[in-house]
């Protein structure tokens, strides 16, 4: 991670471009390659693209790593804008009756503003076993994954080429 002050640019965290299957409050368990099911009675607080959006924002904001995040619309006049795509975002069995897996993939590209250049993309993957087999295990699990992915995107981004992670004046 980058020590020192925050960098004097500011970067909107666009909405993730999500598959339609994971745009939804509920909690995705992959039953056997593309075929998507979901867990009964349990649901995210908000539409899953939303949700990774607010963690992001909120992964930058502690990192304090950059003068400004926001999303689109916020006020913020963006240096950069990382635009997100949820690749996947789901549980799975890995054997029956055993704690699932949770897998996490994330691509994103770093977009210099108003040009719109590309400066750098990536994808992030990770992957979390649930200690048990119940929805507080499981959500805990994705909470891990989810949050070990939005670090990685923080230094990612930071890492970026000196030139391209140009100062904003």
């Amino acid at each position: 991670m980058r020590q020192g002050p925050p960098l004097p640019w500011q970067l909107v965290v666009a909405q993730p471009v999500t598959p339609e299957v994971l745009d939804t409050q509920r909690i995705a368990l992959e039953r056997a390659p593309n075929l998507m099911d979901f867990f009964a009675n349990a649901q995210w607080t908000d539409r899953l693209p939303l949700l990774l959006q607010s963690l992001l924002i909120e992964a930058f904001e502690v990192s304090q790593t950059v003068s400004a995040v926001g999303r689109e619309g916020g006020g913020l006049r963006a240096d950069y804008v990382l635009a997100t795509e949820i690749r996947n975002f789901h549980a799975y069995y890995e054997v029956i009756d055993s704690p699932p897996k949770i897998k996490v993939a994330v691509a994103a590209k770093l977009v210099a503003a108003p040009t719109h250049d590309l400066v750098r993309g990536t994808e992030i993957q990770r992957e979390v076993p649930a200690s048990a087999n119940d929805l507080p295990s499981i959500t805990a699990a994705f909470g891990q994954a989810a949050g070990d992915m939005a670090e990685a995107l923080v230094t990612w981004t930071m890492q970026g080429p000196r030139g391209s992670l140009r100062g904003a004046g």
